[in-house]
């Protein structure tokens, strides 16, 4: 009788294991360990990806160079920058790309990211590298000829390999199109409902930044012309892939790098060492590209006035312009327009010094 009941208490622990029942008090279990963030190829790539990325300042005092070596496009001259201001695009936009590679330095594991936070910055460098070669195309498209085949490959292939972490990167969350969709509605004004805290004057210095670099980012983008051009005839196509470039960079890139900021204001997280550092890095790009155009716009303007007025290219530029007089207006209009992105940057840098006092 005994051994009858030794063998039914066996059957029954053998059916509830098989069912998966618990019997009495189960012994926990761990967890299974979360999965890594990237391959183990990938941090060494990232790394090696950021790398030329840093070495785009140089293109502040190189770009004429570059224009000239790359493109064949003729920059030696006033006369060439001002018809062709390739060299003078490149200059603008290059600072940005040390956000870029600080970005692909986050990706590779630099600084502790949330998979939310992997898929924006994933979605940035898909977005503005999907953009680039986009713009590449179409300059090949309407008469690119360049000067330096192999250097452009290049660029292409360092664009197309970032543009490939970022979309690996981006797929970290279930639904990403859905967590853009909602990042896009908050940083829309009256796009979500909002309540008054603390840091709402913060917040909607940060939500204005951004949407107005998404503005001039779409104006330099999208325009058929140039923004800033004084003369109505149409672009080569270096220039106009250059002033593409610098739209990209400021809706694709720095935009999302400041809606983070937005988002950071919002939650009163400002005062995390990554957000501070996000901020100096950002005020510094921001700072070097308004110099940079700060620079350009006083210089055209002192080469214009060294002009010797009746010769071929002064008359050109007088009836592009309408009068003389008018080359000290658009230097009024662009002064105005650097003056908010200085204002800009100098409010990031000081969002990073207070946060690190308080």
């Amino acid at each position: 009788m005994a051994r009858a009941i030794v063998l039914l208490c066996m059957c029954v622990a053998l059916s509830a294991s098989a069912l998966r029942v618990p019997f009495g008090k189960a012994k926990p279990t761990l967890p299974p360990p979360p999965p890594e963030p990237t391959a183990p190829w990938e941090a060494p790539l990232l790394k090696a990806v950021a790398a030329p990325y840093f070495a785009y300042p140089a293109a502040i005092v190189q770009s004429r160079a570059v224009i000239e070596s790359v493109f064949g496009t003729p920059s030696s001259t006033f006369e060439d920058n001002l018809r062709e201001p390739a060299a003078g695009f490149l200059a603008l936009y290059s600072p940005l790309g040390v956000l870029e590679g600080c970005l692909c330095l986050a990706l590779a594991g630099a600084v502790a990211l949330e998979p939310e936070d992997r898929s924006r910055v994933g979605a940035a460098l898909a977005g503005t590298s999907i953009a680039t070669l986009g713009a590449l195309a179409l300059a090949f498209a309407t008469g690119l000829d360049p000067a330096n085949a192999p250097a452009l490959a290049a660029f292409a292939a360092l664009t197309a390999t970032t543009g490939a972490l970022g979309i690996r990167a981006a797929g970290s969350v279930d639904d990403p199109i859905a967590m853009y969709k909602e990042d896009a509605l908050e940083i829309i004004p009256f796009g979500t409902e909002e309540k008054p805290s603390e840091t709402e004057i913060t917040s909607f210095f940060y939500r204005s930044s951004t949407l107005t670099g998404i503005l001039v980012g779409l104006s330099f983008l999208a325009s058929p012309l140039s923004p800033i051009a004084l003369f109505d005839t149409p672009e080569g196509p270096a220039t106009h892939l250059m002033r593409q470039e610098l739209g990209i960079y400021i809706v694709f890139l720095l935009a999302p790098i400041q809606a983070a900021l937005f988002r950071a204001a919002k939650a009163g997280t400002l005062a995390d060492a990554t957000t501070r550092a996000t901020n100096i890095l950002t005020g510094l790009c921001c700072c070097l590209l308004v110099c940079d155009g700060r620079f350009q716009v006083e210089a055209g303007t002192a080469a214009f006035a060294a002009l010797q007025p009746g010769s071929e290219f002064y008359d050109a530029v007088t009836a592009a312009l309408g009068d003389p007089a008018a080359v000290g207006r658009a230097q009024t209009n662009t002064d105005a327009a650097f003056s908010v992105g200085f204002i800009v940057s100098c409010f990031y840098f000081y969002q990073a010094a207070r946060a690190e006092e308080a």
